[in-house]
């Protein structure tokens, strides 16, 4: 049998100077990146995948190393070269360039809504990690069905991501999400409304359920669960509707009634989302910070994590400390009471400084430029 490229939509065939890559077996956490970015079953078994190859249409050119002579048919990955679903459209010409092949009878460009698409599988790897998944933390989805508060929207907050765009974020809206009403083994997908927007969190019924609230469920926004109503037309995934409807002959002339007029998320929603949580900080970087118990000076603090656009500050300075306890203050990155390291010095303000960094304070290796504006 001739091998053929595994990933959803290719229908490349293995012939001269089309080259095809095996899955990396041996390599437990790059295997697992690989699956993601293909939107494969991170569980598909080994005996499996060891039939299975990737052209390589699905790397950018920089992914192999070079050699010295252009037309050689043999290309080797890079160690960290990883495939994406849909063909990225600079890999088609470079491609061609490395290996003498050209365009015609390869394939055709992707699509605008496929580049898009594949810059959204990138946010959400760098969002989510290798598993897509966002961490779990505190169930609001119970806190607020239990207590019926009403969440203050995320427009509310101008340092919130995505705080511009969440006006547009309507009740009434339609995605494609995880059909968990199904009995099917592999996973299929389902279009649902947004009912309830509470934060970035949203309440969500399943199209069928009509007025029926009791397989209501909430899911974070920004999770990267949901996806644009298309996205499983572009992905070639499942569309089953939920097995407890059972009053619906045909789910064809349904949905098209209730898709007319309708809204849904924006094709580039995560990749919008992935732009506003960019920052400036990185955790080991030393700042100038107001001291919360003496408001008329600072101390030098020391990065050591970020979340959520929070930075967590360890002072450099320990002596008033407790035994056992680490000194420490969150802000969150757009804070007024952060400062650049030689500020305090540059403005004639008090600064409670180490012995190590007294007349110091100007070195250049702890200087960064503050951010004076929110970018979207």
């Amino acid at each position: 049998m001739v091998p053929a490229c595994c990933v959803d939509g290719c229908r490349t065939i293995k012939r001269p100077r089309i080259v095809f890559h095996r899955f990396p077996l041996g390599e437990p956490v790059r295997l697992r990146q690989w699956l993601f970015r293909l939107n494969m079953d991170i569980n598909t078994p080994f005996r499996a995948l060891g039939k299975l190859f990737v052209c390589q249409k699905h790397f950018q050119a920089n992914d192999y190393y070079h050699t010295l002579k252009p037309r050689c048919r043999r290309r080797l990955l890079k160690s960290r070269a990883i495939p994406t679903q849909f063909i990225p459209e600079p890999a088609l010409s470079e491609a061609a360039e490395h290996t003498g092949t050209c365009r015609s009878g390869t394939g055709k460009a992707p699509t605008k809504k496929a580049t898009v698409l594949n810059k959204v599988n990138q946010a959400r790897s760098v969002l989510f990690g290798v598993d897509g998944k966002a961490s779990t933390g505190f169930d609001w989805g119970s806190y607020l069905e239990r207590e019926t508060s009403l969440a203050a929207s995320v427009s509310c907050f101008a340092h919130a991501p995505l705080s511009d765009y969440w006006d547009d974020i309507t009740v009434g809206m339609k995605v494609e999400v995880l059909n968990t009403n199904a009995v099917l083994p592999s996973k299929v997908y389902w279009i649902a409304t947004i009912i309830q927007v509470a934060g970035y969190k949203a309440l969500l019924r399943y199209e069928g359920f009509e007025h029926d609230s009791s397989h209501d469920f909430w899911c974070s926004l920004v999770s990267g669960e949901l996806n644009p109503v298309g996205w499983c037309a572009m992905t070639s995934k499942l569309l089953v509707p939920p097995q407890n409807v059972k009053n619906i002959p045909d789910w064809k002339d349904y949905l098209m009634k209730k898709m007319v007029g309708t809204t849904t998320l924006p094709v580039d929603f995560y990749v919008k989302l992935a732009e506003s949580m960019k920052s400036s900080f990185k955790a080991g970087m030393r700042v100038e910070v107001v001291d919360p118990r003496h408001v008329s000076r600072t101390r030098v603090a020391v990065i050591d994590s970020i979340i959520g656009g929070r930075l967590r500050l360890v002072y450099t300075d320990q002596t008033d400390a407790p035994e056992n306890v680490v000194a420490d203050f969150w802000c969150h990155m757009w804070s007024p009471l952060l400062h650049p390291m030689g500020w305090s010095s540059r403005v004639g303000h008090v600064i409670k400084t180490p012995g190590e960094f007294k007349n110091k304070i100007n070195i250049q290796c702890f200087l960064f430029n503050k951010a004076n504006h929110i970018t979207s």
